[in-house]
């Protein structure tokens, strides 16, 4: 539901799509589609790797090495969509991560854990990207997709400032 969402919602701007398991799969073919249910199913047959695993570190340096000018500065707003549940090096998520931010202009992670009371990143993987996303949000339900489509919105159209938000179910480091 979260990438028919995002299909639709971001299909008037450059984007540029990739699929994290145990590797990097590039979906911009599937999200050339203009129909949902068509990039949904392109989507399904280009991800062997789906429900195996995350290691984010070693897929994005597979976008560093393969693909390096999708992240191309001060307009780029990357959302990573992931539970945090990363089964790889630590140390090469926080450097893969590093590069993300020096090379775009937010990074924000999408967490569906968030739906869950209490919910804190204590895993590995989330613990690092809790440190270096600018902002958590919740897009479990249509009250939070809602809010992340007005925030993204102004987030797009805004000049460059810190992510903030009053939700507590979201953080912004300078708050």
């Amino acid at each position: 539901v979260l990438l028919a969402f995002l299909h639709q919602a971001t299909r008037r701007l450059p984007r540029a799509t990739f699929a994290i398991s145990t590797r990097l799969t590039d979906l911009r073919a599937a999200f050339a589609h203009e129909d949902p249910d068509a990039m949904l199913a392109a989507v399904n047959r280009s991800v062997p790797d789906y429900a195996s695993g995350t290691r984010l570190g070693e897929a994005l340096e597979a976008l560093r090495r393969e693909h390096p000018q999708v992240l191309s500065g001060r307009r780029t707003c990357v959302l990573l969509i992931s539970d945090g549940l990363d089964t790889g090096d630590p140390v090469l998520l926080q450097d893969a991560l590093g590069w993300v931010k020096r090379h775009s202009r937010s990074l924000l992670w999408l967490n569906p854990l968030l739906r869950f009371e209490g919910y804190a990143p204590k895993a590995r993987g989330a613990q690092v990207l809790h440190r270096q996303a600018d902002a958590m949000l919740a897009v479990h339900n249509l009250v939070h997709l809602e809010q992340f489509a007005r925030a993204l919105a102004e987030l797009v159209q805004a000049p460059r400032k810190p992510f903030l938000s009053s939700d507590p179910l979201e953080f912004s480091h300078g708050t």
